[in-house]
């Protein structure tokens, strides 16, 4: 994994937990893309195997990313609670708020807005690439299908002979 350059001194556990649950994450979530550059790559070689392996992993991976994300949320709820930022929660809206609250003096301020930037920037990452595929996917039914009708003349032949 790509370590970061800014660092910061341990405060306390729960924020070291949140900055661990943030690298994990976006550690995850780049493992998520790899996958979806090797369901891209079975998409354009039309090989199914490939493809099946790919998505597999893929599933694997997005489930390893949804656990972190709610054990990142956990740990955000019990680091904001006594904060200004508790009533809006553990949202977008109350991590900026939590951050707001935050002393930089120990660079944790810092190390959260980037690791909170580089998620961000991963996540749109995923979002494109995932289009993309989804595109190939498209393009690959319409193909398969084309096909077929091709094959059967619109759907009235059989392909098999059932005469064995």
């Amino acid at each position: 994994m790509n370590k970061s350059v800014t660092t910061h001194r341990k405060v306390n556990p729960l924020m070291d937990d949140l900055i661990k649950l943030f690298e994990d994450e976006t550690e995850a979530v780049l493992k998520v893309i790899d996958y979806l550059f090797e369901q891209q790559d079975a998409l354009i070689t039309f090989s199914g195997d490939a493809l099946e392996y790919a998505s597999d992993r893929c599933n694997q991976a997005s489930r390893k990313v949804r656990l972190i994300e709610k054990e990142r949320i956990k740990v955000l709820e019990k680091n904001i609670k006594g904060t200004a930022a508790e009533p809006l929660g553990a949202t977008p809206e109350g991590f900026e708020k939590f951050i707001e609250t935050l002393d930089n003096r120990s660079g944790v301020k810092t190390k959260l807005i980037e690791l909170r930037d580089k998620l961000r920037v991963t996540i749109i990452d995923l979002v494109q690439l995932n289009l993309v595929n989804k595109m190939l996917m498209e393009h690959s039914m319409n193909f398969t299908q084309n096909k077929m009708q091709m094959v059967t003349s619109n759907y009235k032949r059989q392909i098999v002979d059932h005469k064995i």
